[in-house]
């Protein structure tokens, strides 16, 4: 992305750019400017429903495979691998995709840190897997690690590589840090997946539990508000106006946006538009 940034100045004849990310992207974004030195070029930076701190579905995934009711229809179920064997098999390989799953600081509803999967006792109170949760993944306790068994043991360990990569990415690259001039969009209003509920007692007995697919409208159908909204978690810089201040406001939740066709809602682009037009004006 670096580099892409360097042709792209150069073939403009410019000195500076405006960074416009959406999901996954900003992650990437963030990661080059921390690690790639490239914040002198970028005059400032948009991110959109970005997945600061992962998101609750990529892990329930691995459980459920990829439900068309929640996972965006039949069709992309099926590319996604609709079993939790075809999805584990699918993931494997991919280091991108990985970087979704929630990091050790995702937040679940009630405004606390704690784990994004809790383990039903019956009729008791439910209980949390101890440790960072990259451990628990990487771990071999069922059901919350990883599903590893689906897959031989050399691809396995692809697997356990990739979730090494994801915790590397979120500890250590990207670490919440930003270019100085950035705004942040991400959507409310659409049922997400918050955390994964394991309950043992399954009424399928060819599994040793169900899962429990638990969402919340705080979301945009694959980031959580919690986790969207994590660049700026001081809530003095943070609205829900669209027309409001882009100088004293920084984050914008808008309802009903939903994550993949995020900027064609009309209000993103308005909110959008406004940084743009704030950032140009430093400059003229």
């Amino acid at each position: 992305m670096a580099t892409r940034e360097d042709e792209i100045l150069a073939q403009e004849e410019a000195e500076k750019s405006i960074l416009i990310t959406h999901s996954m992207g900003g992650l990437a974004s963030r990661a080059a400017i921390v690690r790639c030195g490239i914040e002198a070029n970028v005059l400032g930076v948009i991110h959109g429903v970005q997945p600061v701190r992962g998101a609750a579905v990529l892990y329930r995934r691995f459980f459920t495979g990829a439900v068309g009711e929640f996972d965006g229809g039949g069709g992309l179920a099926r590319i996604l691998g609709n079993t939790p064997e075809k999805f584990t098999k699918m993931m494997h390989g991919l280091a991108g995709p990985m970087e979704l799953l929630p990091s050790d600081r995702y937040l679940k509803r009630e405004n606390r840190q704690a784990w994004i999967f809790e383990v039903a006792s019956g009729a008791t109170t439910p209980t949390n897997p101890e440790g960072n949760v990259f451990d628990i993944l990487l771990g071999t306790t069922a059901p919350t690690a990883l599903p590893y068994g689906y897959l031989t043991t050399h691809w396995a360990n692809e697997l356990r590589a990739r979730v090494r990569g994801a915790r590397q990415f979120h500890e250590t690259r990207v670490a919440e840090q930003k270019h100085a001039q950035t705004w942040s969009i991400y959507g409310t209003g659409v049922n997400t997946d918050i955390d994964t509920w394991f309950d043992p007692n399954n009424e399928n007995q060819r599994e040793p539990y169900h899962v429990v697919i638990s969402q919340s409208s705080l979301g945009d159908g694959t980031v959580p508000a919690r986790s969207g909204s994590a660049l700026f978690p001081d809530g003095a810089v943070n609205t829900t106006d669209p027309g409001a201040s882009v100088t004293d406001f920084k984050q914008w939740a808008i309802d009903g946006v939903e994550h993949e066709p995020a900027y064609r809602n009309s209000t993103v682009q308005r909110v959008a538009r406004r940084v743009i037009q704030h950032l140009l004006r430093t400059v003229v």
